[in-house]
């Protein structure tokens, strides 16, 4: 082992330098420039809302999707006889699909425009902030879509891996999503019997896409996470450790020592030990974690 680190990063470091990259921002930008976008939110999923009524978890929220809710509004077939019209609903199939490809791409054109809009409008104005004392050569794993390492600490981009892509190098396949399972009938040959079944399918589709491939995403990426072995000391900076991205860090745990340092980011005081916990049930010992506020990265107490 030698004393290489790897920094983790998450959404809270770009909050840390006053970026406007919350998903309360988010909702705000939707509300702004994409009202069908934001009534399609308001009528098939249930999303959690802050004090100012605004998103609060829109990742996990995505898999809240009402999709009976969706096929009801999109099922304009009466009901039938038990000669059931097969090519109606291969119709309804049709659109709904059209419907859902639409959609998916609208969220994803939304997130690009908006993280976009916020750098944009971070570096014209960007605030004072101090910056954190990170090292060039070690090796970063950033959940951000933004390319904050690359602008703001010269970090080179043979060491980041932006896991789920970045505006500058992918605008066209950002990664987001949900971690919930939906259970499709058409793998059931004995209930993929009729064209109802058929269409009801394709409503649920849209809940399968929105989730997020995490497995698909580590293999595709292994090679980066196999090469960890040699790591020293992880520090987390501004990720909420969610269950949606568990398994990243789930992969990360088998592959570094035992003896690896865990230096863990909080803002909240309540996120102080729920944070710990969260590793202790991936199996990092207690003794291995440290727990400090961003702002204090410099300080060589933490």
């Amino acid at each position: 082992m030698n004393d290489k680190k790897l920094y983790i990063i998450g959404n809270g470091f770009d909050l840390y330098h006053k970026m406007k990259t919350s998903y309360s921002d988010f909702n705000e930008y939707i509300a702004k420039n994409n009202v069908e976008l934001e009534s399609f939110f308001g009528n098939y999923f249930n999303f959690e809302t802050n004090k100012n009524y605004l998103w609060e978890n829109f990742e996990y929220d995505l898999g809240t999707f009402d999709w009976e809710v969706f096929f009801q509004d999109n099922d304009n077939i009466s009901p039938l006889s038990d000669n059931e019209d097969l090519g109606k609903y291969y119709e309804v199939h049709d659109d709904i699909n059209e419907q859902l490809e639409s959609i998916t791409k609208e969220i994803s054109d939304a997130l690009y425009n908006w993280i976009s809009k916020a750098e944009k409008d971070y570096y014209l104005q960007l605030p004072k902030i101090k910056l954190l004392t990170i090292s060039k050569n070690d090796l970063y794993l950033s959940f951000n879509y933004t390319d904050t390492l690359n602008k703001m600490y010269k970090i080179p981009d043979f060491n980041v891996l932006h896991i789920h892509k970045c505006i500058k190098k992918s605008p066209d396949t950002l990664i987001f999503g949900h971690n919930q399972d939906v259970e499709l009938d058409q793998d059931d040959p004995e209930a993929f019997a009729g064209g109802l079944t058929y269409a009801i399918d394709s409503a649920k589709l849209l809940y399968s896409t929105l989730k997020k491939p995490t497995d698909e995403i580590i293999e595709d990426n292994i090679d980066f996470f196999d090469n960890l072995s040699s790591i020293s000391e992880i520090i987390v900076l501004g990720h909420s450790m969610n269950e949606i991205d568990l398994p990243y860090y789930k992969k990360i745990r088998g592959v570094v020592d035992d003896s690896t340092l865990w230096r863990v980011s909080y803002y909240w005081p309540e996120e102080e030990n729920a944070l710990k916990q969260i590793l202790i049930s991936i199996g990092i010992e207690e003794s291995h974690i440290y727990m400090f506020k961003m702002q204090n990265l410099s300080d060589e107490s933490i």
